[in-house]
C-alpha cells in the first residue's frame, strides 16, 4: 500500500473512487462532476489563493483504497485542511492518507489540521455523525457512517457540533409565532437577479459569520461562484436580510427547497441543474432553512425570531409540509423546545 500526490492525468480516478465506493448507498447522492473537477484542479476562485494537494491511496496491484485532499487557505493562518476524503473501511488507509495530508501541511506553516473542510466555512465541511438512517436532504453533509471513526482512531477529535431538526411546517409556525421579533423587518431579495442579492449580502458576511468554525473573507467572485446555482433554483421570498428599526442590515437568511431527487437524477451531470424549473416541477414537500446569520449587536434582540418567522409563514404559503432546519450550532439551544435534533454532525481537529 501507498499514498502519492496525485498526477492531474489520473484525476479521473480521484473523482470515480467516490462513485466506486458509493453506488450502492441508496443514501448517496453523485456530486456534480464539472464543478469538482473545477475545484480539484484548482480552476476556481478559491484556486486564485489557495493551496492544494490531492493524495490517492493504492495497493500493491494499483487498486485505488482511498483519497483525501489537503489544503491550505492562507486567510486562515496555521490551519491546515483536509478534505474530499473518501476510503475503503480500514484504518491503515485512513491512517496511511491523514498522515501524508499532515505532513504536507507541516511543511506549508500549519499547526492543526481540521477535517473534513475543503478551504473553509464556505465550502463542504462536516462529517454527518447521526441519522443515517433518514433520507438525504439537499445541501446535507452525507458521509459513511465510517468515516467519523476512522479520523477519531487517528487522533482526531470532535472540535464542533451541528444539529438538524425535522418537524412539520405547522409545528414550526405555531412555535415561531411566540417568538420575540423586536423591531425588525424582513426585505426579501429578488433570487432571479443574483448581481444584486449578492451585492446586498456581501457586506455582512464578515461581521454575521466572524467566529464561525473556518470562516475567512471571501471575495464577490467566491460568494457568486458558490451561490448564485442555488439562487436559480429559490422561489421568491426565499432569500432576505433582516434590517432593524434605523434601517440597518443586521442579518440575513436563505431556504432552499428540498430538490434532492432532482439532483440525484442528474447523476453528476451540471449541465442539467435547474432544468426541473423550466420543466414547471412543483415544489417539493421538504424546504430545508439553511443559514441563518446576525450581526453580533443584532443576537437577542428578537431579529432571529423575526426572520424564522416569516421562514414558517412562507413555508406555509407555499404549501410545504416539513421542514428541515438544518446544521444548527450549538450555542443556538432554544429549538430544543422543539424536541430532540434527527440529525448530528462534527467537524474533528488534530494538533500537527
Amino acid at each position: 500500500m501507498q499514498v502519492t500526490a496525485l498526477d492531474p492525468a489520473r484525476i479521473a480516478e480521484f473523482l470515480r473512487l467516490a462513485r466506486d465506493l458509493h453506488a450502492a448507498d441508496p443514501g448517496w447522492v453523485p456530486p456534480l462532476d464539472g464543478p469538482l473537477l473545477l475545484e480539484l484542479t484548482g480552476r476556481h476562485a478559491f484556486g486564485r489563493y489557495g493551496r492544494q494537494r490531492l493524495l490517492l491511496c493504492e495497493d500493491g496491484a494499483g487498486r485505488a483504497l482511498g483519497r483525501v485532499a489537503a489544503v491550505v487557505n492562507p486567510r486562515l493562518p496555521g490551519l491546515g485542511q483536509v478534505g474530499h476524503f473518501e476510503a475503503v473501511d480500514d484504518d491503515e488507509v485512513a491512517r496511511a492518507l491523514l498522515d501524508a495530508a499532515s505532513a504536507w501541511l507541516r511543511e506549508q506553516g500549519a499547526r492543526e489540521v481540521w477535517g473534513p473542510m475543503t478551504g473553509g466555512a464556505h465550502r463542504p465541511h462536516r462529517f454527518m455523525t447521526a441519522g443515517f438512517e433518514r433520507p438525504p436532504f439537499l445541501l446535507e453533509p452525507r458521509n459513511p457512517s465510517s468515516y467519523p471513526r476512522l479520523f477519531e482512531r487517528q487522533g482526531f477529535r470532535r472540535a464542533h457540533t451541528w444539529r438538524t431538526w425535522e418537524l412539520p411546517v405547522d409545528r414550526l409556525a405555531a412555535w415561531t409565532g411566540r417568538l420575540r421579533r423586536g423591531e425588525h423587518t424582513l426585505v426579501a431579495l429578488d433570487a432571479g437577479d443574483p448581481a444584486a442579492t449578492l451585492a446586498r449580502l456581501h457586506p455582512l458576511l464578515d461581521r454575521a459569520w466572524a467566529g464561525h468554525p473556518g470562516y475567512a473573507p471571501l471575495d464577490p467572485e467566491e460568494l457568486a461562484e458558490g451561490f448564485a446555482g442555488l439562487l436559480a433554483v429559490m422561489p421568491a421570498r426565499h432569500v432576505g436580510v433582516i434590517v432593524d428599526g434605523v434601517g440597518r442590515d443586521v442579518g440575513f437568511g436563505f431556504m432552499v427547497p428540498d430538490w434532492i431527487d432532482e439532483v440525484r437524477a442528474l447523476d453528476g451531470d451540471a449541465a442539467g441543474w435547474g432544468r426541473w424549473i423550466a420543466a414547471g416541477r412543483p415544489l417539493p414537500p421538504r424546504l430545508v432553512l439553511h443559514t441563518f446569520a446576525f450581526v453580533p449587536e443584532a443576537r437577542g434582540t428578537g431579529a432571529a425570531g423575526a426572520l424564522l418567522r416569516h421562514a414558517a409563514e412562507q413555508a406555509q404559503a407555499d404549501g410545504y409540509r416539513e421542514a428541515i432546519v438544518a446544521l444548527v450550532t450549538e450555542e443556538l439551544r432554544a429549538l430544543r423546545r422543539l424536541g430532540e435534533p434527527t440529525r448530528e454532525y462534527a467537524l474533528y481537529s488534530r494538533p500537527l
